[in-house]
């Protein structure tokens, strides 16, 4: 049987189960993502807006013009709003309504033309035509501009899906005009030759673009699923695997840079006497007030389970002495209230809280010019001698910041130039 001698009434009812299908797996499969669940949302709409399109052309044929015309063409200028809207959401970005709003107005004013004001068919055409491309390109662009979407089988997937509706769906559309074809070549269910090969290009951008939609939203999922597996859960910053995996590479280039070490005083006798919920509660807040003392290029992870590690690049001894100091102040200037323990209210008394503080020590290297890239070897150095500072720092007292002095280590070598020791240490804070 040949294909292109389908009737366009069978297409349709194929187009309307196929996006219907599409719809319910793109939803499903978003639930069970658990990711970018707005997007997904909007996809199902759009799948829907665009079934419920085709069941209005098919109503029409029996000579409602107001559902076949009208209901039918605002759903098809709809579903390009919807569409574009989706993978905006997709990669992180949101359309002004304003946009929207104007998209779907400027693509359905040639349909009230004709119905209402009895214009020529051709001024449907055309608004529906511009408000998909407007929806095609600039779907194009933001894909274009994601880094991670457009290195991706998927990404490229939609883009061509896109490129498609551009250069074959639009252009059959407008070429209706430009050559004529008879009333009946403008009616998406019409029995004519450039409506069948546009029927059956609607299935295959339905189909492309979903599983291109879908096959992004699972690697957005794996993504996902990646980073927090790099990621504490308590505090949110990194593991301390996947501090040891993503530190050189912020080093490169790096002329000098530093190595914090961090940990909150007596935390295992707090952690004993208020339980684990408490600790945690320790480590959330000391992370809040560390986070914020940092600078966007600066790298931190959960070191063990009372201190953090955090790597500064580009930071000299004196500009990593000011941001350890101010964390070191910040965590002791305010008190933490415990949370209740799990199973029980607090009834009579307020919620307890503690004074918290924290022992920081701080070391620096430089990276000669012929050294091209700092080692693993000479970072893990580095780490050894901030854990010196920090071990200093809490025999003299905790609460208090201790940085090795400069010129004590050199970046191209796996050890310190001298040895270590108190005459390599001084008090900062």
């Amino acid at each position: 049987m040949n294909l292109l001698n389908l009737q366009p009434s069978t297409l349709g009812l194929s187009a309307v189960v196929w996006a219907l299908l599409l719809a319910i797996t793109t939803y499903g499969l978003g639930r069970a993502a658990a990711v970018n669940a707005r997007a997904t949302r909007v996809w199902a709409a759009t799948l829907l807006s665009m079934a419920a399109a085709f069941v209005c052309w098919s109503a029409g044929t029996a000579g409602r013009g107001w559902i076949d015309f009208l209901l039918g063409n605002a759903l098809a200028v709809l579903c390009s709003v919807l569409f574009l809207n989706a993978i905006w959401i997709l990669v992180g970005r949101s359309i002004p309504w304003g946009w929207s709003v104007g998209q779907f107005g400027a693509g359905v004013s040639g349909v009230g033309w004709v119905y209402f004001l009895g214009a020529p068919h051709g001024w449907a055409v055309v608004t529906i035509a511009l408000a998909i491309l407007a929806t095609a390109m600039g779907s194009i662009v933001v894909l274009l501009q994601h880094r991670r979407i457009r290195s991706s089988v998927a990404g490229w997937t939609l883009i061509g899906v896109l490129l498609l509706v551009c250069v074959f769906f639009v252009a059959s559309r407008l070429a209706v005009l430009v050559f004529g074809g008879g009333a009946l070549a403008v009616r998406p269910l019409a029995d004519h030759q450039v409506q069948v090969i546009s029927l059956w290009l609607t299935h295959l951008i339905i189909g492309g673009a979903s599983l291109g939609f879908l096959a992004v939203l699972m690697q957005q999922r794996r993504d996902a699923a990646l980073a927090r597996s790099r990621l504490d859960r308590v505090t949110g910053v990194l593991t301390q695997q996947a501090f040891a995996e993503q530190a050189l590479a912020h080093l490169a280039h790096a002329s000098v840079y530093s190595v914090l070490r961090l940990e909150v005083d007596h935390f295992q006798r707090l952690s004993e006497a208020h339980g684990r919920e408490a600790g945690d509660a320790v480590m959330q807040q000391v992370a809040t007030q560390l986070l914020r003392a940092l600078r966007d290029p600066d790298v931190a992870c959960r070191w063990g389970a009372d201190s953090f590690c955090v790597l500064l690049p580009h930071c000299d001894e004196t500009e990593v002495h000011g941001v350890a100091s101010r964390i070191c102040q910040s965590v002791a200037s305010q008190d933490l209230a415990l949370p209740a323990p799990v199973g029980l209210a607090w009834t009579q008394a307020a919620p307890a809280s503690v004074a918290l503080s924290a022992s920081v020590g701080v070391a620096t290297a430089w990276v000669p010019s012929e050294v091209a890239l700092v080692t693993r070897q000479a970072l893990d150095a580095l780490i050894r001698r901030a854990d010196e500072a920090l071990y200093l720092a809490q025999s003299m007292g905790r609460n208090q910041v201790q940085v090795v002095h400069t010129g004590a280590f050199d970046a191209s070598w796996a050890e310190p130039l001298q040895a270590a020791g108190s005459g390599a240490l001084r008090r900062v804070f």
